[in-house]
């Protein structure tokens, strides 16, 4: 049982692609199995002209420019080749800051590295109109009914 956001956001990503543009794209879910909820990342990162999309080695939302890695609870490969799963606490004040300042500033903000040693790369996603609001009200909606 679960709440699932999608985004795809496209930018330019000079420290991994130099020129290029990367394709950030997955969904943020709320999910709960049994009594426990968890937070969880899909990611999986295409640069202009690679031919095949990859989960980063490491990716944590951002609150402000703090990264919530210290609720990181694990990451795995995804079931949709070229993703990774990263799985974080849900009671973490990061992650609850994260869907309060979304709700606020219609952004979501998330960084990822492609190799565990390589630049950190943010990623801001716009949730500029009508159609990215009401999926997003939605997701809150779902959250609610989840915690209830």
């Amino acid at each position: 049982v679960g709440c699932q956001l999608t985004f795809a956001q496209s930018q330019p990503d000079p420290a991994n692609f130099g020129k290029g543009n990367s394709l950030a794209e997955g969904s943020i879910n709320f999910l709960k199995f049994d009594k426990n909820i968890i937070f969880a990342l899909k990611i999986g990162v295409t640069g202009d002209g690679q031919p095949k999309r990859v989960g980063p080695a490491e990716a944590f939302f951002l609150d402000g420019d703090k990264p919530n890695s210290s609720s990181l609870m694990s990451k795995l490969e995804s079931d949709d080749k070229g993703y990774r799963l990263f799985a974080f606490k849900v009671d973490d004040t990061t992650i609850a800051a994260v869907i309060t300042r979304t709700g606020q500033d219609r952004v979501v903000r998330m960084s990822y590295r492609l190799r565990a040693d390589g630049p950190e790369t943010q990623v801001a996603i716009p949730l500029s109109v009508e159609t990215d609001r009401m999926a997003f009200v939605g997701w809150l909606e779902c959250i609610g009914k989840m915690t209830e």
